[in-house]
């Protein structure tokens, strides 16, 4: 059994994930890896550059844990999916209920969604988030128009009109899940800051990447593929660029995301995916971080000012429609 003592802030904004490092292996063949059989890592895709979990067993230590991002929420519960179907048995320890830090993840249904139990029966959820959630792209609209747009108006009182951007987007992010990857599911949670209006929405998939899939792209049309994956992940936002993997993938779904809450309400991307992290900030080229630790998936983290959302209103909106 592998232990790993998690860090004490968890995140991507501002802290890297670097207990990734003692999770996952590169660059071996599972067989290497591993004296396991086949009918255990049947389902990982064979790659040139593999990946793999270090152990079969693990269990990951919160005994440290004093301050989560809505991030760190979703690449826990990415990690421990992406985990599990490998086949790894995911256990936990040090979860003290009286821990500020713990008392917030179990509010978030974290442990409930990821563990099948709180470590508190009494917690619930708070009215400054949206709890994590698996979502699937069958049911994305539902999740954007019927859960998080009806929570943001509630919480900041902007009207419905004026979050339909923002609920086609999230849309589009979750129809990406399927569009980029062998993996139909994703972790979604949601944040937000009364002092600061500020709203942050984490949503993390555990397929195949942004890099690997542009990769793979790239070796059928025989071009360079010699790219770094943070420039795989820039490439996806650019408008057009599509891989194809679907009929209805025309390459405009990052890349509407990084125009609404980026260009139009001033806010902030931060898309973690491979060896790589980017930052999309306003007025700004983007912020390219190649990491020393491989992410699983992608993970996509919004970061909106909500005094910055344009207020559209009902005659407006009835006007146009």
């Amino acid at each position: 059994m592998l232990n790993i003592a998690l860090p004490r802030k968890i995140g991507a904004e501002e802290i890297d994930p670097v207990f990734l490092k003692d999770v996952i292996v590169e660059g071996q063949s599972e067989e290497n890896v591993f004296d396991l059989s086949q009918k255990v890592f049947g389902s990982i895709t064979r790659r040139p550059s593999s990946i793999a979990p270090i152990s079969n067993i693990i269990n990951f230590d919160f005994s440290n844990v004093y301050f989560s991002q809505p991030s760190g929420i979703t690449i826990l519960s990415n990690l421990i999916h992406w985990l599990r179907q490998r086949g790894v048995t995911v256990n936990y320890s040090g979860a003290n209920p009286s821990f500020e830090a713990l008392k917030f993840l179990d509010d978030s249904n974290f442990f409930e969604i990821c563990f099948n139990q709180r470590i508190n029966p009494n917690s619930s959820s708070r009215p400054t988030t949206k709890p994590l959630k698996l979502i699937d792209r069958a049911h994305s609209h539902d999740w954007a128009a019927l859960e998080v747009v009806p929570w943001l108006k509630r919480i900041t009182s902007i009207n419905a009109p004026s979050l339909v951007a923002l609920s086609v987007c999230l849309k589009e992010l979750i129809n990406n899940i399927g569009d980029h990857s062998s993996e139909q599911i994703g972790s979604t949670f949601a944040q937000f800051y009364p002092k600061n209006k500020n709203v942050v929405i984490s949503i993390s998939d555990f397929g195949v990447g942004i890099p690997a899939n542009i990769k793979k792209f790239l070796e059928t049309r025989e071009s360079n593929n010699d790219v770094s994956d943070s420039w795989c992940i820039v490439k996806a936002c650019e408008r057009g660029f599509s891989t194809q993997s679907s009929i209805g993938n025309k390459g405009v779904g990052l890349a509407y995301l990084i125009e609404t809450v980026v260009n139009a309400y001033g806010g902030k991307v931060i898309i973690l995916s491979g060896k790589a992290k980017v930052m999309m900030l306003p007025q700004h080229s983007p912020i390219q971080i190649q990491n020393s630790w491989f992410y699983p998936g992608c993970l996509i983290d919004i970061h909106i000012p909500t005094d910055k959302i344009p207020i559209i209103t009902d005659e407006e909106d009835e006007f146009e429609w």
